[in-house]
Formats: C-alpha cells, structure tokens, sequence
C-alpha cells in the first residue's frame, strides 16, 4: 500500500504507522515541557481494559475495540499483563472488578455510546474504587472519549491526577502509553493524548496503525464466548477493513479521521480466517459473525472497487476452503451490490464475489440507505439515488439473502412530502419484514456537517450530558410544524419499545439465529422471523393515522385509537412468544432470547393499558 504523501511515517514495535504532519511541529514544542514527566516504573507493567454497562439490547455485544487492543498489545509487548474485564458478561459484580483494579497498574475503560452514566457511578460515586484508583493512572479511549475528551477531563480529571484519555484508534497510542509508564517515553511523544499539563490540557499528535501487517485476531475469552452464546449467539469481529470512503452529513466518523492518513485501511484477509478458525476450535462456530467494516466491500475509483472486491473473494474462497461452518453477516452501501459506473469486468466481479460470499456462508445483510426520499438523501450527503437502492434490494432477494435496512426517516429538517415520499417508497417495494425502525429519529452529532446545518436553520440544540456527543432538540423545532405531533407521538412509541428493552436493529440479527431452530417449531419460527415486520406494520398504521389528523384540517389526536392500534399487534406478538418458549428441545442461546423477548413484549403490553398513555406528549 502506497504511504500517505504528506504523512511521516515510522516503525514502532515492527507497525508501520504515521503520525498527521500538522501536528508533528507541536511534538516538539511539548516535548520540552514532558521532559521531567517521564514515569520511572520500570518492571512489568499490569494493564486492566473495562468495559462499562452499555444499554440493554435483543443481544450481548462483545467488546470488539477492548479484545482488538488486548490481542495487539500482547503480541507486541511480551512484558505487560493484559486483563480484560467486561461489567456486560454474566457474573460481572462490582467485588470482582475492585479485586481486578486491585492489582493493576494502568486501567483503560472503553467509552461506547451510552456508557457514561455507568461510568460516573463507578468512579465518581463509589469511594472505595475512587480510593484504589487515587494513584493509578486511567485510561479513556472510545467513542465518547474522542468527542469529548474536555468535558470528560472537567468531569474525571478533577478527580483522579492520572487520567488521560487516547482519542481515536488506540492501538499505537496504547503501546506508547504503556512504554511512558516504564520511563521510555516522554509524555508528549505519547500519540493521540490528552493529558493534563500545569491545569492546561494538551492534545499530542494523532497516529494510526495502516494494518498491512495485523495479522493479531482479537482475544476470544470463555466468558465472552458464553455471554455472547447465551446472549443471543451474536459475536461482533472487524472483516476487512476499517474506516469509511464516504462523508455522510451526520456521521462522527470524521471525527477518527488523520490527515494524510488513508481514510480506509484494510487487514490481511487471513486475519478473520484464523479468528474463525479459532471460534471453531473453542466449539463456538454456529455464532452468527457480524462485521463491523463500515462497508464491507466497496471504493470509490475502479481501481479501488476492484481491490476491495478482490479482499472479498479471497476471504470467500478462503472460507469455503477451511471448511467454516460459521454464518456470518455484513453491512454494505446500496452501490457495493449494484454501481452504475461498473465496468463490465467490475461488474461481473461484483456478481462472482456475491455468489461467493452467500457460498462461504453469508445469510444477512445490513444496508445503512438511511431514506428513500430524494432530497434527504442529498441532505444525508449519501452519494446514493433512489434507482440504486432499488436495484440493490431486488438483487439481494434473488440472492436468497435476508437484508435489513437502516433508516433515519426523521430530521429537524424535513418536510411531510418527504415522509410520504419514503412511506410510499416502502410500500411499494414490500420492505416492511426488512426495515429496523420507521421511527427512528436523527440522533445529531457534535462536529458534523448535520449539527451545523440544524444550527444555521435555528433549530434549537442542547449537548445531552448523559452521553457529551449527541444533541437534543424538540419536536417543535421541525422547520415543518405539520411534523411536530407526528415526531411527538412516533418518540413515544419508539421510547416505549426501546425503555422495555426491544431494540430495533439487534432483533432482525437475533432472529437470524434460528436456524438450528427445532424441525417441530418450524410454523413458529416462520412466524418469529416476521416479528420485525409485524413492529413495522405498527408503525406504519401509527404514522399513516397521524399524517390523516395532520392533512384534515382537524390536528387532534385520539389516544384511545393510538392504544387500540398498539395492543392488538402487540398482543399478537406476545401470543406467539408465549407459544414459542413452549417448543421443546429449542438450543439454549436461542431459548434464553426468545425468554428476554417475551419478557419484553408483556412489559410493553403492560406498558399500553389506557392509564399508561398518559405519557403520550400530546398536549
């Protein structure tokens, strides 16, 4: 792979990586500031990684970023002790993790979205945790974490004298951390932190592994293994690649990008090979594998679209080759299945690999099409028209491939028009067994080119402090006031499924895991596998109902409808549950799902009874 032509790229630890040149002048300027902050703790250094309580889901999500670290750091610093301790697994209690931190010289806590109010309770309301961490050095690293580091440091850095947060991607910057603990390295010569320096906070130069040569899988531990079985029999991997080509208006992942540093950079193939192989040797290769790659394959230039087809069909065949049994899934852009600038050679390149993937044992598909109105797709800075979506869609289905679709319908900067617009695209096409959410509503980021549109119309933003990454607003402030009592009534139904647990786009995955189902139950697992489909039925009967109140003249909406419309579909839903956890001989990982979401449904049944709809926000 060619280097980055205005990037300085070194060899640390046998990785290539680089630093943004922008930077690399204020190495120097800092470095004669950290020359008396050299830590003298030589000997072998203790490295606890955390990861927080994240918001329940239909399914366990592993620590993708905290095993990737684990793995690396332990292939390339022999000397450190690498624990990982996971408060999402079974028997995670409060006890073990103080035992673990304990013993440990530097604690690294993943920030995903959604984890800082654990956060703040562990070490900013627990004193005996604040007490053994008082002179230890903590690490943050994550989501959170890279957005807003100084707000985290106002929060944490109060607190605890050795707190330091790595933005980005942390492979290097951890390997370098650890290397200034023993008093190899200066602070400032630390990639990508953020520390504290005479009350001013200093931010060093950003550096990122190409991953030509990770070949390292990540660490699969038993009790990750069994909470991901038992948790749904969903195990999240990186594919092929990291990072993504496109510049959609309302996505942080600008926010990780390093000038001068390619905006995708991919593994070696054997790479997730070996981790398959792996899987199967523990006895856990009937997990659903689902990729992370932003887009599994795709590119923008032909020369790209061809390499990365290229990774595809060699990881397919490679598959096939070892004998995998595993089923796997990956999200893709509407145009890695259809591009109208193919070539014919890209084009039967792009059939080949298809077949291959299905082959190798691909069953599920997720399309990030966010819209299927035309000017939000301009608004999404999507690159994408509605033909291709269409076309894309039609060719999964001959594929025989399940395919859930990814949409944010609504935004502060919509029309009524284009509600109907994507209603009608929907109906049309039969996509309701294949869409996550209807409701799902734009969850505006700091530093995007959304936040900054929704600021210059006037829309009204306020940071969340839950998360210090996403900005609310009200329903009032949509530009068409058509929308405000439809976006009223669509957040309640969507904070009625997503507070008793349902997640939209972890249940269509969940439900792909039957397929071991018992021969006996087929009829119910038919009728399972449809469940998306039936929440989606409701949706649409909820917003076809109010978009009539919106166009008749007379706004006003009855709740008593509202809860009629919701409880005869829940209800059904609830019936089959109850039917299903009765079938006998049902696989254990299957079983315990199917019992979390029928737990789910009578909370949300229960939720309906006509006192509870005094919630609806719609005076």
């Amino acid at each position: 792979m060619a280097r980055p032509k205005n990037a300085i790229w070194q060899h640390v630890n046998g990785a290539l990586w680089t630093y943004d040149d922008k930077q690399c002048e204020s190495v120097a300027n800092m470095s004669e500031e950290a020359d008396c902050m050299c830590m003298k703790n030589n000997g072998k250094e203790r490295l606890l990684l955390v990861n927080p309580l994240a918001p329940k889901g239909a399914v366990y999500i592993n620590p993708l970023g905290l095993q990737t670290l684990e793995g690396y750091i332990k292939s390339r610093d022999k000397t450190t002790e690498v624990t990982l301790f996971d408060f999402n697994a079974k028997g995670a209690t409060r006890e073990i993790f103080i035992e673990k931190i304990n013993e440990q010289d530097i604690i690294g806590f993943s920030t995903p979205f959604g984890s800082l109010p654990h956060l703040k309770k562990i070490l900013l309301n627990d004193p005996e945790v604040q007490q053994i961490l008082e002179n230890k050095s903590i690490l943050f690293g994550g989501n959170v974490a890279t957005a807003a580091s100084r707000e985290l440091f106002d929060l944490f850095g109060k607190k605890y004298s050795g707190f330091y947060i790595l933005k980005g991607e942390g492979e290097i910057p951890l390997l370098q951390f650890i290397r200034y603990q023993r008093g190899e390295l200066k602070l400032a010569e630390v990639p990508n932190l953020v520390w504290n320096s005479e009350n001013s906070l200093m931010e060093n130069p950003r550096a990122a592994d190409d991953l030509s040569n990770f070949y390292e899988p990540p660490v699969l531990t038993d009790e990750i293994l069994a909470a991901a079985n038992g948790g749904g029999g969903v195990l999240f991997l990186e594919g092929l690649s990291r990072g993504c080509e496109y510049d959609c208006t309302f996505c942080y992942l600008r926010m990780l990008r390093i000038s001068g540093v390619p905006r995708v950079r991919y593994f070696p193939p054997s790479r997730i090979i070996e981790t398959i192989k792996c899987l199967e040797a523990k006895g856990f290769g009937d997990l659903l594998v689902r990729f992370t790659d932003e887009n599994f394959f795709g590119g923008k230039t032909c020369e790209e679209m061809n390499y990365r087809m290229n990774q595809a069909l060699i990881f397919a065949k490679n598959l096939e080759r070892v004998g995998s049994h595993t089923h796997f899934g990956v999200d893709i852009r509407a145009d890695s299945l259809f591009n109208l600038n193919d070539t014919d050679k890209l084009r039967d390149l792009r059939q080949e690999v298809w077949h291959a993937l299905v082959k190798s044992g691909l069953i599920i598909v997720y399309i990030g099409v966010e819209t299927f109105s035309h000017t939000q797709l301009r608004r999404y800075g999507k690159s994408l028209d509605i033909f291709t979506i269409k076309r894309s869609i039609e060719l999964l289905r001959q594929l025989g491939i399940r395919l859930t679709i990814g949409l944010i319908i609504f935004d502060p900067l919509m029309n009524l028009p284009e509600l109907r617009e994507n209603i009608k695209f929907i109906e049309e096409n039969d996509l309701l067994g294949n869409i996550s959410s209807i409701s799902k509503e734009m969850r505006i980021q700091r530093g995007t080119p959304y936040y900054k549109m929704a600021n210059k119309k006037g829309i009204t933003l306020t940071l969340n402090q839950d998360d210090l990454v996403f900005y609310d607003y009200k329903p009032e402030d949509y530009i068409d006031s058509r929308m405000s009592k439809i976006v009223s009534v669509m957040r309640w139904f969507y904070r009625l499924l997503n507070e008793n647990n349902y997640r939209f786009p972890d249940t269509p995955a969940f439900l792909e895991t039957l397929i071991d189902f018992p021969s006996q139950g087929s009829d119910a697992k038919k009728k399972l596998m449809i469940i998306p489909k039936q929440v989606a039925e409701l949706e649409l009967r909820i917003l076809k109902y109010l978009i009539s109140k919106m166009e008749s003249g007379d706004p006003s909406i009855d709740k008593e409808i509202i809860r009629v419309i919701c409880s005869e579909q829940i209800n059904n839903i609830t019936a089959l549950l109850d039917f299903a956890v009765t079938i006998p001989d049902i696989p254990w990982k299957q079983y315990s799902t199917l019992v979390k979401l029928q737990g789910v449904f009578h909370s949300i049944a229960q939720c309906l009874e006509k006192e509870a709809l005094s919630d609806l926000p719609l005076n």
